[in-house]
């Protein structure tokens, strides 16, 4: 084989290929072109679906937007309702604390009254007990002196008596020697 001959064969299976990849680039342009049409298709579809999934997601946030105001407005009339609770009880806990410590600040003064009249009366008590100890002192002083003299005559007497003695109920003296 001569090189025009090797150059002209090559030539007829590369024209060969040619002819077989023009056909599959046509098979590949129809495919693409029916994948195309099917994917404008699908996408028509998808966008008819965002449209209503878009329609009723709104609708929906129209009406989640207005059971949220509904109950926004019901939240501020109850927090309206117990500020103006915490108001009156608030009031009334001043009034109360207010009396409280009135009543304290009567028992304050009727304490410190009490304690001006205790003390008085504490110190006379004090007073009282000083003279009644003073005056027992005096009494036992005496009372020892009364005994003192008492046992001296007792002792006086016995000696007096040690000299008599009693027989048949007579009381005869004992001579003294």
């Amino acid at each position: 084989m001569t090189d025009t001959e090797l150059i002209l064969s090559r030539l007829g299976v590369m024209h060969q290929d040619m002819k077989k990849m023009h056909s599959e680039i046509a098979e590949v342009r129809s495919e693409v072109s029916g994948l195309r049409e099917e994917m404008h298709s699908e996408i028509a579809e998808v966008r008819s679906e965002v449209s209503g999934l878009r329609e009723e997601m709104h609708s929906e946030i129209a009406e989640v937007r207005s059971e949220v105001s509904g109950l926004r407005e019901e939240m501020r009339s109850e927090i309206a309702k117990v500020r103006s609770e915490v108001s009156g009880l608030r009031e009334e806990m001043y009034s109360e604390i207010a009396k409280v410590r009135s009543e304290i600040e009567e028992l304050h003064v009727e304490v410190s009254d009490l304690r001006d009249e205790l003390t008085g009366k504490i110190e006379g008590i004090r007073q009282a007990v000083i003279r009644v100890r003073d005056r027992m002192d005096t009494l036992e002083f005496a009372l020892q002196t009364e005994i003192s003299k008492t046992y001296d005559l007792a002792q006086e007497n016995a000696r007096k008596l040690s000299r008599l003695i009693c027989y048949k109920g007579k009381i005869i003296p004992i001579p003294v020697s």
